[in-house]
């Protein structure tokens, strides 16, 4: 009914858009339909109407509705809204008997029936605008409180998603910074010649990871350049080639994407792989992307011995999935396999 009342508008503003059109319009028909020739029973109803408007909707609005509505006794409010509506209609109905004035403008067929109360009709008269205005503020006043707890609703998952997301990186950022240092270390001992160019790499996967990762969506051309890094970084500390294949081909730089969503994976393979098993050893990794999805797909070779994983490997692979999960809702599929030979991680994004 009203629509145009913008809903953010304050209760005091709300009461009085109310009180001007439900008023106009109990004012205003009266009017029209006598063509401006309203007599003085007509015209006293009319006001009485509009006072009984500018006492019941103030009420309803500011006590009934915020008192008992909001706190969920429906019942009561429902009870005491009506009651009101029969008390300022029949104080109405007093007005007319008090200022003898109960006739006078009814329609010929009413003032003949004499065997039926005037107070009757001059009741009906009066509820039923205040009748209409309850049922039109009341539904306008529960759209109001829908839509606000719908945007709260909104608001406290959204700042829950973020506070989750920022908590599951700050579980991830410190796994890549101490095998990072772990690297660059056992590099400064193996190959200290390496050692000017390892710190550049690690410069910037330090500055990747401080002040690019809070950001909610990264390139995909950043995220590889990180992933480059770590592999060369650990491959340095070896000084024979290590069966690493890192095929990205077919990808669009630009497109954008969670960042930190691969690297526990690349960690995890590093782990377990025993890489450095020149003979048994070996990573192959494949990551391409365009606007429509991106795919990811990581294999390493298992050695006959196991080894259990330690508890920052597994957070990390836990986090990855959770944060999935919280950006890319039914829009990602993660598959994991595992063989006596073989771990293998299959990861498709859609953008």
């Amino acid at each position: 009914m009203f629509h145009f009342v913008g809903m953010n508008f304050s209760i005091n503003q709300r009461i009085v858009w109310q009180v001007l059109i439900w008023g106009g319009i109990f004012l205003g028909l009266p009017f029209l339909i006598s063509g401006g020739q309203m007599s003085d029973s007509v015209l006293f109803r009319s006001v009485g109407t509009f006072c009984g408007i500018l006492i019941f909707i103030p009420l309803n609005l500011k006590l009934f509705f915020s008192k008992f509505y909001v706190k969920g006794e429906i019942g009561k409010y429902t009870f005491i809204s009506i009651l009101s509506v029969i008390i300022i209609s029949l104080c109405t109905v007093w007005l007319h008997s008090f200022f003898e004035i109960p006739n006078r403008g009814l329609p010929e067929d009413i003032r003949r029936a004499r065997h039926i109360p005037i107070a009757f009709f001059l009741f009906l008269g009066s509820i039923f605008p205040l009748s209409l205005v309850l049922l039109s503020s009341t539904l306008y006043e529960m759209s109001i409180l829908a839509n606000q707890s719908a945007r709260e609703t909104a608001q406290l998952k959204a700042e829950k998603l973020e506070a989750e997301l920022k908590f599951l990186k700050s579980q991830i950022n410190p796994h890549f910074l101490f095998n990072s240092l772990n690297n660059i270390y056992t590099l400064t001992v193996l190959n200290p010649k390496a050692a000017g160019d390892s710190l550049l790499k690690l410069s910037e996967m330090l500055r990747y990871l401080l002040y690019e990762c809070d950001a909610e969506k990264v390139t995909l051309g950043r995220e590889l350049a990180y992933l480059q890094n770590y592999i060369d970084l650990f491959s340095l500390k070896d000084e024979e080639a290590l069966h690493i294949n890192f095929d990205v081909t077919d990808v669009d730089n630009d497109i954008m994407i969670a960042p930190l969503l691969f690297i526990p994976f690349i960690e995890n393979a590093f782990k377990h792989s025993q890489v450095e098993d020149l003979e048994n050893g070996w990573i192959n990794i494949i990551l391409f992307g365009d606007t429509e999805q991106v795919y990811f797909e990581i294999k390493n070779s298992l050695p006959k011995i196991d080894f259990s994983k330690d508890k920052v490997g597994g957070i990390g692979l836990q986090n990855v999935n959770r944060q999935l999960e919280l950006v890319y809702p039914k829009r990602h599929t993660l598959n994991i396999n595992k063989t006596e030979t073989e771990f293998s991680v299959e990861l498709t994004i859609l953008l």
